[in-house]
């Protein structure tokens, strides 16, 4: 019987399929992946990724899947090396993105990163945490990690009912795993990161993502983006957020924490 990890690696593989099935599908690749009024966290990604990149750099992209984020990094004209479970999904990739900087890719789990220590400048991850085991993934992040290293991050947050609710539908239905219902990123996790690292700054997005379908569908896509930028500069409930980009810093090697024996 399969596991979760082969159940969401099959579950790519297949759509990455179809996806080089379609040469359309391949060459435009939506810059986010998202509904305009959910983009305001991948601009804030991709201003993240700007600011702590330079063509000097070697970084990793974990879950790199089919390359929605991975032109944000190669437009700095830094190395990359694009990974994830997916073989298929990184076929896309490398057609996407063929002649248009270096990189290469690399089929491997994230919680066992086939790398030396200390290699890489940058590891960036979109929407990929809840793939792997919370503590194994942020060891392996960090052990890879040159000291003064930037781990750059955008993914959902699991406080907010609402979006909960949502993504056991979702399990329900068959189209995410229970794996990743418990391994969702949570702020307590966000915490570790910054004791783990020495160094982490969050922004949080989207307490009201729940209400954008109305919105949207009452007033348009433009002033459902701009209502969600405001209330979340306004009102900043952490706990209520569906998104959040980090940027933990290595700044100090230390022992692994003790909470690493926990499961959690």
């Amino acid at each position: 019987m399969a596991n979760d990890k082969d159940v969401e690696r099959i579950r790519y593989d297949e759509r990455a399929r179809k996806l080089l099935l379609n040469s359309e599908g391949i060459s435009s690749p939506s810059p986010y992946g998202v509904a305009l009024e959910y983009e305001a966290p991948y601009h804030y990604y991709k201003e993240k990724i700007s600011a702590n990149l330079d063509p000097n750099h070697f970084v990793l992209e974990i879950g790199a899947g089919t390359g929605t984020f991975t032109g944000f990094i190669l437009a700095s004209g830094a190395r990359l090396c694009a990974l994830d479970i997916s073989a298929a999904c990184l076929d896309v990739l490398e057609l996407r993105f063929q002649g248009q900087g270096r990189f290469e890719i690399r089929v491997a789990d994230m919680e066992v990163l086939p790398f030396a220590d200390e290699l890489f400048d940058v590891v960036t991850c979109a929407g990929s945490l809840s793939y792997g085991d919370n503590t194994l993934v942020m060891e392996e992040i960090h052990r890879v990690l040159k000291p003064g290293g930037v781990f750059i991050c955008v993914d959902s947050l699991d406080h907010n009912l609402i979006y909960r609710l949502n993504r056991w539908i979702h399990y329900l239905t068959g189209n995410r795993t229970f794996s990743t219902l418990q391994r969702m990123p949570t702020i307590s996790l966000i915490e570790r990161y910054g004791r783990r690292f020495g160094s982490v700054e969050v922004r949080y997005f989207g307490m009201v993502s729940w209400l954008m379908p109305v919105i949207v569908f009452l007033f348009g896509g433009k002033f459902a983006s701009r209502l969600s930028d405001w209330v979340d500069g306004v009102f900043g409930v952490h706990k209520s957020a569906f998104k959040f980009v980090m940027v933990a810093t290595r700044v100090r090697n230390e022992s692994p924490e003790k909470s690493h024996l926990d499961g959690t």
